[in-house]
Formats: structure tokens, sequence, C-alpha cells
């Protein structure tokens, strides 16, 4: 036999020999299934309570209408196999047997399977282990909800599956502030440190307890019976508890950064975050340690605030919104119309990380430059930003926005636009229902007469809840302004009325210079901080009216005080004759601007103003008098090298805001520029078109020994008891920019008034232990 034959030979038989394919060896079976949770996806088995499929020691149950059965196990190697009868009326409702089969998988993770009742087609149903998140309420694994499932009204689903009440709308910071069931009202009361708490079904004050020095802001947790108040000059920040209760106790005070001005919650209230204007920062506060637990430094006199809402009770995934009070100086240069730009900044409540911010540009005014068509219009800068409020994912922030090129004019000073914001697209809003100038809408909208208001130093604003109608708040105007934001465009007023003039009368009380809203949720009353008359200020809105008012915190006794509330007043009003008048007639001024308009808080706007003589920077008023003990100091106001008597200060309110001005009983702005001679300019008296409604004689006043009480002064300075590290540190509220002497403060008295330097023979009271000067 050849090699190559015995080589064929050995290949052939090692093919016949060789082995073959291995048989495939079986899998294993899965180990038994004898536990478990299976949420139902989809409807619900037998209806409402069949949600869970519920193994546990080797029985099955149907959530809580079938009880557990011994059910048939068995170990397959596709999973577990089920089976399980309920005996007749075993299942809530069910007359007859239920069979339930199912087979379960994926690690003891899945059940797929098929229920039988009688008189019904079978169903068949895919279910997964029980888990908070899967939208199924497990009371079985410990949930009270999961996802919008469980809960009560105003309560929100935790991610932790627990019920919680939520604030039912985004938390802004404001002087006044309603529970979300409208029950209760809440105002702060600065002239005395203390809030007021008020019943709506009665309007009646319910209580009024002392918070610290200077209360700015409150804010309402979601259980109406929780309050927290920013003092502004301590520093600090107080929970108020049983705020139903006739007897609200008020917490240990909780020590931030100077002059907190702003407060906002989150949803489920478990933080607080307190905007600090003169430190420049924002604090978070853990509301039940009652600790602050974090800073953002980043933000430049931050005032207002406010934090998002989403409807849940997860606070992780909402922002912190912080408006910076002032206008940033741009390339644009200073002094110029177009010189700021306005900076809302953003912050994740989870971690404070920064967020883009929001930006606002300068935009045109639509008002004439000196009143005339033909020199073009007035651009005008963000400027004064007062606070933060929400509608759907836009911001609407309220300011005194600037235009200081000059040359003054009372229609070309300062406007109240409103700056509109898209919270997703990090975007102004500059068309439809965006940015609007509501100066510009109330000369386009009314004329005169009947009386218009043009709504000067806007200071507040809130919505209808669910609604794109808002209300704006006019400090200087006494006035409401109802706005709806229309995609196409803004509209004012309403069927009923073009404006709310909430100044009041003898019979339902004043309101004077309003500085905060609530709406309650119905749509059916507005709720005002009548700041300076002391009086919660109750609007009708189906009428559009004020309705009543009622005393918050008592109104000054002693002369002294009374003398500081009338120039607190004076300060802060833009109507009588302090602006432009317009054809309102009897009226007086329509609220273009007050003295607070430049000076907020008696500060400084932080603009350079534009004037015939060159610039000036507007003078921030708590240098005017000295602070602490004892002999008191007082500058000499409006002695420069271009003014030189009392009388110079009417340039303020004749030539900067229009007005008729305190030096004369002119009736008519044309007369004031006559010869005093002539026309009995000379002489400062209070007229009755001064809505303050003081004497016509007032008395010289001897101020006391601190600025608080001075005649020149309209509220007490602001000094934080910790020292500011950024920003102004003692700011004094006051009407400053009056004629004064020093020492003397605000003289208001019924006799000629010569020229400076002549006056030196006029009788007055300096202040406790200062020798009079000469």
């Amino acid at each position: 036999m050849s090699t190559r034959s015995r080589l064929l030979l050995l290949a052939t038989a090692a093919a016949l020999f060789a082995p073959g394919p291995r048989p495939a060896v079986a899998a294993p079976k899965p180990p038994l299934c004898t536990a478990g949770r299976f949420a139902v996806q989809g409807s619900p088995l037998l209806g409402p309570g069949g949600e869970v499929v519920v193994l546990e020691n080797r029985t099955l149950a149907v959530g809580t209408l079938c009880a557990a059965r011994k059910a048939k196990l068995r170990a397959t190697r596709k999973g577990t196999r089920g089976k399980v009868v309920f005996r007749k009326r075993g299942c809530t409702g069910v007359q007859g047997k239920v069979r339930l089969s199912a087979l379960i998988t994926v690690s003891c993770s899945m059940m797929d399977g098929t229920l039988k009742a009688p008189k019904t087609p079978p169903v068949d149903f895919h279910a997964a282990t029980s888990a908070c998140g899967d939208g199924v309420v497990d009371a079985g694994n410990g949930e009270a909800c999961d996802g919008a499932a469980g809960c009560a009204a105003q309560e929100s689903c935790t991610p932790g599956c627990t019920c919680a009440r939520t604030l039912a709308r985004p938390s802004k910071s404001g002087t006044i502030a309603i529970t979300d069931d409208d029950a209760l009202v809440v105002m702060v009361n600065p002239d005395d440190d203390s809030i007021s708490i008020f019943r709506t079904a009665d309007d009646t004050r319910l209580s009024k307890v002392t918070t610290g020095d200077e209360p700015s802001a409150v804010v309402l947790s979601a259980d109406g019976k929780t309050a927290w108040v920013a003092n502004r000059a301590a520093a600090t920040v107080v929970k108020v508890s049983g705020i139903d209760t006739a007897s609200p106790t008020v917490s240990d005070p909780i020590d931030v950064g100077s002059e907190p001005t702003g407060l906002a919650l989150t949803p489920t209230g478990a933080h607080l975050f307190v905007a600090e204007f003169a430190e420049g920062r924002v604090s978070r506060i853990d509301t039940a340690a009652m600790t602050v637990t974090g800073t953002i430094d980043s933000p430049q006199n931050p005032r207002g605030i406010g934090v998002t809402n989403d409807g849940d009770a997860d606070d992780a995934d909402e922002h912190v919104v912080v408006p910076e009070f002032f206008g940033e100086p741009n390339a644009n240069g200073e002094g110029k119309d177009t010189g700021r730009t306005g900076r809302v900044r953003i912050y994740k409540v989870s971690d404070l990380s920064p967020e883009p911010p929001i930006t606002f540009d300068p935009i045109d005014s639509g008002v004439a430059k000196g009143g005339n068509p033909a020199n073009g219009t007035v651009m005008t800068s963000p400027n004064q930003l007062w606070g933060v409020a929400f509608r759907d994912d836009r911001i609407y922030l309220p300011s005194v926005s600037a235009s200081p090129e000059g040359p003054p004019r009372f229609d070309n000073n300062v406007f109240a636009v409103v700056w509109v914001g898209d919270l997703s697209g990090r975007q102004p809003v500059t068309t439809g229902a965006g940015t609007t100038n509501l100066t510009r809408a109330v000369l386009d909208s009314f004329t005169a007469p009947p009386a218009r208001f043009v709504l000067g130093d806007i200071v507040d604003l809130d919505f209808v809840p669910g609604t794109n109608v808002s209300y704006v708040v006019s400090r200087a105007a006494d006035a409401v302004q109802r706005v709806v934001w229309n995609e196409a465009g803004v509209t004012l007023g309403s069927t009923a009325t073009r404006q709310i003039d909430v100044i009041g009368n003898a019979t339902i009380g004043q309101c004077q210079a309003p500085t905060g809203i609530a709406v309650n949720t119905s749509a059916s009353r507005a709720y005002l901080n009548c700041w300076v008359s002391r009086r919660l200020g109750v609007i009708d809105l189906t009428a559009q009216a004020l309705a009543k008012t009622v005393v918050a915190s008592d109104a000054p006794t002693t002369s002294p005080e009374q003398s500081v509330q009338r120039g607190k007043r004076f300060y802060n009003t833009g109507r009588g004759r302090w602006s432009n008048a317009g054809a309102n007639g009897t009226v007086g001024g329509e609220g273009w601007s007050s003295c607070a308009s430049c000076h907020p808080d008696g500060l400084t706007d932080d603009i350079t103003w534009i004037f015939a003589a060159g610039p000036r920077q507007t003078v921030s008023q708590d240098g005017s008098f000295s602070h602490g003990a004892d002999p008191q100091k007082q500058r000499v106001f409006n002695h420069t090298g271009i003014f030189d008597e009392h009388h110079d200060f009417e340039g303020n309110t004749r030539g900067v805001s229009g007005g008729l001005g305190a030096i004369t009983s002119a009736a008519m702005a044309a007369d004031t520029t006559v010869p005093r001679t002539t026309k009995g300019v000379a002489w400062i008296t209070i007229d009755t078109k001064m809505v303050s409604q003081v004497s016509a004689r007032a008395e010289v006043v001897a101020p006391t020994s601190h600025p608080r009480s001075s005649t020149a002064t309209s509220s007490s300075p602001m000094n934080s008891s910790t020292a500011p590290s950024r920003g102004r540190g003692a700011p004094l509220r006051g009407c400053a920019c009056a004629p004064g002497r020093p020492g003397a403060g605000l003289v208001i008295v019924t006799r000629n008034l010569p020229p400076f330097e002549s006056i030196r023979g006029f009788s007055y009271r300096p202040p406790l232990g200062q020798q009079r000067r000469t």
C-alpha cells in the first residue's frame, strides 16, 4: 500500500470516529420567587384599590381588593409561574370567584399575567417592582403619594413619596403677603418695628407683634400659620408662629447681612432666601434648623428676590431670581440716558450655582424730548428694580428707570417701566406682552380730564393667580393700575374705572404711599400696605375701588412725630403741588415723581444727572445728620456755588418735577415765576390740594436729640447692627431735601423768606446740646 493510500485511509478513519457536537446543556431554572410587590401599569385591576399585586409567603393578593390567598408557585426555566383562585366574594365588589395567573421574570422584578373575573373579559396586565417614582401609590411600600397621585389639595408629593403642603404660587418679597387660603393678610410696620395680621373675612386686625428694628419684608409659609420677617435695621430674620391666633410668637432672631430687604421661600418652605441690600449678598436659611446654610456673594445691592415654583414638592429643581437694584454702568457712558444695563441673576436652589442671567438694555421711552416731538424721544435705562413677580415662565420687574441726560423736565427724568424676562430662554421680552413703559401707556390710554396718574415710583406688582391680569402699585401717585398682559400688547384699566385712586378720604381713611400689594386667588380683593398712613388698604376688585382702610399701627400723637410723618408724606408723594398737574385741575399733580424717585429710602439712585450747571450725582442723604450721641450736627442743605438761599430748593419741585412747590400760595404753576412781591409766592403754605391734609399753619417744632424725630426727617435712619461689607451703612429716609439750617431741620413757617444771608435773625431751636450757629 502506497504512502498516499495509507494517508487517505487514516483520514477517513479519523473522520468516522471523530466525536460529534456536544448536546446543549439546559439553562438552570431561576430561583423560585416567593415575595415581591408589583405595581400594575395602566388601569388598576378590578378598579381603584387594585394598583398593586402582592406576593408574600407564597400567597398572592390584589391590592386592598382581594385578600391574600395561598398560591400555587412553580419554578420554570422562564421564571416563576403562579396561580391563585380568590373564593366567592373574596374580592371587594365581585360576587364570584376571581382567578389570577402570572409569570414572574427578570430576577423577580417583572410580572405579566391575566386576571379573570365573572361576567367580564379576561384582563392581561403588566406590573413591575413597586418603587417610589413609578406613579403608583403603594401604601404598603411606605408611600403616601407618588407623582400627582395621593396628596390632598394644596399638597404636593415629595421625591420621597410623602405629602407636603407647598406654596400655591412662586414666592416673592414684599411689604405685604396673603396666605394661600386667602384667610390672612400680613404687613410690615417699619415705623413701630412690628407686623400686623388681619382676618380677611371681616377685615379686622387679629394681632400686632413686634419683630425687630424696621421690618422691611414678609413672606408666609404654606401652612398659613407661619410668617418670616426681615428686620432691615436690625440685620435679622425672625420666624413668627401662630399668626392665625391672637397671640403669635416670635423666634429668636437669625443674624444675616446688613440691611435685609427681601425674602422668598422655596415651595416646601424648607429654605428661605434673604436679599441683603447693603451687604450685597443673598443668604440661605434652613427653616427647620433656623441657621444660615449658604450665601451667594455675587449680586450687587439685591433688594427684591423670588423663588420659582413648578407645582411639585421637589425644591431642588427651582431657581432663585435676584434682580440687582441699580442698573450697571455700561459703555455708553455716565450721565447718558442709555448708560445703564439691568441685570437679573439666577441661581439653582439645589447648590446655589449660578445660571445665565437676564440682562436688560435701555429702551425708547416714547416720550418726546423737552415736550417737543421734533426733538425725538427720550431713551431710558433700567434702574431701581424693586422686586420680581412671576407669571408662567416670565418675570416682571417694577422699576424707576432713569433718563439723566437732561435738561431736567418732569416728563423726561424717570419712567415707570415694567421689565419682562423669559426664564426659559434667559432673554428679555421686548414685544407684545413684554417690557412696557407704563408712563407712555398711561399717556396713550388716558387723557385728562378726568384726573389721571402717570404712576411715578412703581414699587410692587402682583398677578391674579393663573391669569394675565396684574395690579401695579405707584407710591408717588397713591394709585394702583390694572394691567392686562395680552400677547398683542398691554391694556390698562377696566370697564369699571381707568385707574384705582387709593388716596381715600376722611370716611374710609387714606392710603398714602403704598409700598406693596397682595391679590387674593378669587380676584375679589387686593390688599395694600399703606406705609405713610400706617393702614391696610382694601381694594374691591369688582368695583375697582378702594373700599376701606384699617389701622395697622397707631398714628403718631406727639407734635414732633406728626411733623416727621408730614415730612415723610411730602418726600414720597408726586400728587398735590409736588409734580406737574397737567389737566388734573384741583386734583393736582399727576404723580410723575417724588423726592424718593431719585433718593430711594433717602439714599441715592446711583445716577449722575446732567443739569445746566453740569453733572450732579445724586447725594445719598444718610449723611444729612450725625449719628450717635449728642451733640447732633446737620448738614447745610443746598448751599453751593450756584444756590445760596432756601428758595432754591423750589427748583427741584418746580423745574424737575413740574410741581407748584412749597414756597408759594399760587394756584397755577405759571404764577410761581412771578416776582414774590406781586403774587405772594414768598409764603410757605400747605394748600388744600396737598393730599397729606396737614394744617395750613404748621408751627416750627423742636427736634429731639436724635434725627429719628427731627422735623427734617421722614422716618428713622436705617443703621444696621452690623456694619455693611459693601454698600451704604446707615441710610436715612427723610425729607432732607427740604430747606433747612444747621441743626434746625425742615422749618415750615408762615412768614416771608428773605435771602439766606438775611435770615439769621430768625429764631429757631437747635438740637439739644448744640449751640446755635451764626
